[in-house]
């Protein structure tokens, strides 16, 4: 046989991954394969005919090197999702995954490069797209064009926007020639394992990495990521009806750390009811907690007549004709 081969192995174990090299032997000219990885199993100390064996690996090899590689990731912009998406990453051991950050935002990026050895920042956005494959644009709506609009753009890129009110098809337009775009919305508790990412349109690779993070919910029709959208723009008014809670307690003589660990673990608790009862939808839910003639009741029903619901109602309906109209 014209080709023969030498396989040398690192950390081979039965049952574990091994990192396999092969050296080719063609016609006495050596051709070295990319290191790839292989299940090694129970075969690690069995001898196999060395033509064989060379083959095989090298045929793996090359499979590996197309979908096995590692990620390279970079951000184009460095704000409080960027850092969420990062610790996350960290918080996982994907270690795998080189990240490189645009020099925005340069206290965030510093100190996420100085917490992480596979964090970099680098000189500029350019840069990012140029030592990247995966670029996930995390700026700010009202400046994306701006920004992108100069930037060179590969075929090769997998684009993610993470920009709520920028369509797919703009971010599409900015990012050309890049042929896979793909919308993320992701949330800040991503940065805990908390949360979930809606992904517009289905797509493996970036739900695959979202799930080290979370739960993944991915949408077959812009509409309804859009819709989704809205129920992002809640978190600040979520926070403030805490924030009321908290105000009220304190000025009636709850201990300020006290009341603020009553209310967490208060609404923590609420949080996992829609699991528990997964049957229940929320009307129902609200009307199991609204005891007739109870306190629960009683703040519903004046909130109900006061017409904060409807009010809401409509700001939820004002931040989604924004969105369509970007």
């Amino acid at each position: 046989m014209p080709i023969s081969g030498v396989l040398m192995q690192a950390n081979a174990r039965p049952g574990r991954l091994a990192i396999v090299t092969t050296v080719i032997r063609w016609k006495d000219r050596c051709i070295p394969s990319l290191p790839s990885t292989r299940a090694w199993g129970s075969r690690s100390g069995r001898s196999q005919d060395a033509g064989t064996v060379s083959v095989h690996v090298v045929l793996l090899a090359c499979k590996t090197s197309i979908a096995g590689t590692s990620m390279k990731l970079g951000f184009i912009g460095t704000g409080a999702l960027t850092a969420a998406i990062v610790t996350g990453l960290n918080s996982v051991a994907a270690s795998d995954i080189s990240v490189l950050l645009s020099p925005r935002s340069k206290d965030i990026a510093a100190g996420l490069a100085s917490r992480y050895p596979n964090v970099r920042v680098a000189a500029d956005n350019q840069e990012v797209l140029d030592d990247c494959d995966t670029v996930m644009l995390a700026v700010r709506p009202q400046i994306a064009r701006e920004v992108l609009r100069d930037l060179r753009f590969r075929r090769d890129h997998h684009v993610v926007s993470l920009i709520a009110i920028v369509s797919r098809e703009d971010i599409a337009a900015l990012t050309a020639p890049a042929e896979q775009v793909t919308k993320a919305l992701p949330m800040p508790m991503i940065a805990h394992g908390l949360g979930a990412t809606i992904v517009y349109p289905p797509n493996p690779d970036t739900a695959a990495f979202f799930g080290k993070l979370g739960k993944v919910i991915e949408v077959e029709k812009p509409g309804e990521f859009d819709a989704l959208s809205v129920a992002t723009a809640t978190y600040a008014s979520y926070f403030k009806y805490l924030d009321t809670i908290h105000t009220w307690l304190k000025d009636h003589g709850v201990a300020e750390a006290k009341a603020r660990d009553y209310i967490a673990s208060l609404f923590k608790a609420l949080g996992n009811a829609p699991e528990t009862l997964p049957d229940a939808d929320f009307t129902h839910l609200a009307q199991d907690y609204a005891t007739r003639g109870g306190i629960n009741e009683q703040i519903l029903r004046e909130l109900t007549e006061r017409k904060v619901f409807e009010v809401f109602a409509e700001s939820l309906d004002g931040v989604h004709r924004r969105i369509l109209a970007s």
